[in-house]
């Protein structure tokens, strides 16, 4: 309850803060690293020497991170900083996600100093570039948008982080084949959630940069949010990744109105900026609240 508490403390002083200073377009990209840091910690105070929560954590830490990273993009005269500072939150994601494949639902395998070796050298030596031009050379500002400049080392980047993910998607379907009965249902969220959300954030975070298109850029955090999803319904559905926690109907209910308003929220402000960028108009309070008033009825 405490996290849960934690949460809407947190996502109410956001919401009034955006709202405050102008900036409520960025408020769903705050509620995204409130939910994620949120839900990292769950995992870890219920079960903090379980391996399996603490790689889900880290990547859903690298998500949060992500996440805050492109708003501060966007509200820092530091575009640069900021711009090469986001690429630190997918160099984390995508190891910590293949150790989720190799440890979920249990590990089979004797971990070896090699496996480390293998997952984290590459991982190591991106990371060196980040600081210099062979990622990112500048972050240019053409009107509202943000148009990275690339070095020639981003396709590097792009190359390694889609081997790494489909690498750790093979080891879910190897497992999902050899596994049954409870498992299998498991490992078939898990690879839906993923699945899901690699192809969205590929295509809009990956792919498209490619060609020169950064307009969806930013919605690259809210597609992980399949992959949460599933993940944290297996939880509560299946006690995935021994989570010995018995939820009160009470609680289910709140945070289902909570996740419900919070989504109408979004879906409303989201498509409020792009109707007021095409037709010029604001009616956001308006909006908001009938938005509000159908969730909680």
């Amino acid at each position: 309850m405490g996290v849960i508490f934690l949460a809407l403390a947190a996502s109410l002083v956001a919401t009034i803060g955006s709202f405050w200073l102008g900036q409520y377009w960025l408020l769903p990209l705050l509620y995204v690293v409130i939910a994620n840091v949120c839900l990292g910690l769950f995992l870890i105070l219920s079960a903090p020497r379980n391996e399996v929560n603490l790689s889900f954590a880290v990547s859903i830490f690298s998500v949060a991170y992500w996440a805050f990273s492109l708003y501060m993009l966007n509200v820092s005269p530091e575009k640069l900083l900021w711009g090469r500072a986001a690429f630190l939150g997918p160099l984390v994601l995508a190891p910590s996600f293949i150790y989720f494949s190799w440890v979920f639902p249990r590990r089979n395998f004797n971990l070896k100093l090699w496996h480390l070796g293998g997952l984290l050298l590459p991982v190591m030596a991106m990371l060196t570039l980040v600081p210099t031009d062979l990622i990112i050379k500048d972050v240019a500002v053409q009107g509202t948008s943000l148009m990275p400049i690339r070095g020639f080392a981003y396709a590097f980047f792009v190359i390694g982080f889609i081997v790494y993910m489909v690498y750790a998607l093979q080891e879910l379907v190897r497992k999902y084949l050899q596994a049954v009965g409870g498992q299998k249902v498991q490992l078939g969220y898990v690879f839906f959630g993923v699945f899901l959300s690699a192809i969205a954030v590929a295509l809009t975070n990956l792919l498209l940069p490619l060609f020169g298109n950064v307009s969806f850029t930013a919605l690259g955090p809210f597609f992980t949010l399949f992959y949460i999803a599933f993940v944290s319904y297996a939880i509560i559905k299946h006690r995935l990744m021994s989570l010995e926690v018995v939820i009160q109907r009470g609680t289910v209910y709140a945070v289902a109105t909570v996740l419900i308003m919070a989504l109408y929220a979004l879906a409303v402000m989201i498509s409020e900026v792009y109707l007021r960028q095409i037709i010029g108009y604001s009616s956001l309070a308006v909006t908001a609240l009938a938005a509000l008033l159908i969730a909680v009825a």
